[in-house]
């Protein structure tokens, strides 16, 4: 009568069919996802090459970060200005009168993200004093982010009020891995976990609790790093760090499981110019390539590479590729090389070509 009505029958179990059916297509989903692991020392590239793949493959990055990059790209550039005066005052240069009160302005900013004209004239007058100049092109004797000419160039667009962070400012803009980030998107008809985790020295305690499931990593060597110092230790190499990282890393426990692994070496077209004008030797005296080529100091070095694996895991299976993260056609070229290996050893079908990295 009235509003009620009959119930249907529930027979016992149901409910649990229901939760291990629910459970079951779960597993399958997590089976068929590829995990794969960034890792490398810091400032190697591979944030930058995640963000490419999130531009491409999960929806770009969406507005409500940008305000993140905005203080981001503010930061970084306030950054290199401090970076550029602590060489001046290290290597005893003397600045014009213009960019003595230039620093001044600088050094009583308390917001690095505000957008201040008197900050942007400050910045402009520091950039084209000599002695910063000198400075800057003593930039291997310390620690200066890689991107300090696009920031010094482009300070009076990045702090002006209105300003909405671009794909190049986004790509370029450093912020420093911290904690561990997961990326889920699919590509090709596949589904993708990427796990970047941060490669600074105080982070890499954390990569020991990633290496469950994984199926790959992606390991990233910054080749410009070979004439730089580490951002935690003005005396250390960078590229020697880098490489020291990845040997005690191949020996750690939980790692011997995965079997695949990618060397991606990275900033290939800032390698290309300094090689031009700093030898290999600075961080290599061993090395006797021709001077001022690329493509023999970069064979040098994967050499180096493929030694540490050959001592630490050498039933291994490892692809090699260099190019540059700024360049996404470089990216999704390395990225495919991954892809079409997951998919061989798990069965997948074949997915759309894409551009070749350089191997």
């Amino acid at each position: 009568m009235g509003c009620s009505g009959s119930k249907p029958s529930v027979k016992p179990g149901d409910a649990g069919t229901d939760v291990d059916a629910e459970m079951a297509a779960a597993r399958a989903i997590e089976e068929a996802t590829h995990k794969v692991l960034l890792l490398g020392a810091g400032e190697g590239g591979k944030t930058t090459f995640l963000k490419q793949l999130r531009v491409t493959y999960a929806g770009g990055i969406p507005p409500e970060e940008y305000g993140r990059y905005i203080n981001a790209v503010r930061g970084n550039t306030m950054e290199c200005a401090r970076a550029l005066l602590g060489a001046v005052d290290k290597f005893e240069l003397r600045l014009e009168p213009t960019a003595v009160a230039a620093r001044a302005t600088i050094e009583a900013v308390e917001e690095d993200a505000a957008a201040e004209p008197a900050v942007v004239d400050a910045l402009a007058r520091l950039w084209a004093d000599p002695a910063v100049k000198q400075a800057y092109e003593r930039r291997s004797e310390y620690w200066l982010l890689d991107a300090c000419p696009y920031y010094m160039e482009n300070a009076a667009r990045a702090f002006d009020p209105l300003y909405t962070p671009g794909s190049k400012d986004i790509l370029l803009t450093r912020v420093r891995s911290t904690g561990i980030v997961r990326t889920e998107f699919e590509a090709d008809g596949r589904r993708y976990r990427l796990v970047d985790v941060g490669g600074q020295r105080n982070e890499r305690r954390k990569w020991i609790n990633c290496f469950d499931n994984m199926d790959a990593i992606i390991y990233f060597v910054s080749l410009a790093e070979y004439d730089q110092v580490l951002f935690e230790d003005a005396t250390q190499n960078r590229m020697q760090e880098s490489l020291e990282l990845l040997e005690k890393t191949l020996i750690m426990d939980g790692l011997q499981p995965i079997k695949y692994f990618y060397v991606f070496f990275s900033k290939y077209d800032i390698f290309e110019s300094m090689i031009k004008h700093t030898s290999l030797k600075v961080c290599y005296p061993d090395y006797d390539g021709p001077a001022g080529d690329a493509a023999h100091a970069e064979e040098f070095i994967r050499n180096k590479v493929r030694a540490i694996f050959e001592r630490s895991r050498p039933q291994a299976k490892v692809t090699y590729s260099s190019g540059s993260t700024i360049v996404r056609e470089e990216v999704l070229g390395a990225f495919k090389q991954v892809q079409d290996f997951l998919s061989a050893v798990k069965g997948d079908a074949g997915g759309a070509p894409a551009a070749a990295a350089r191997v």
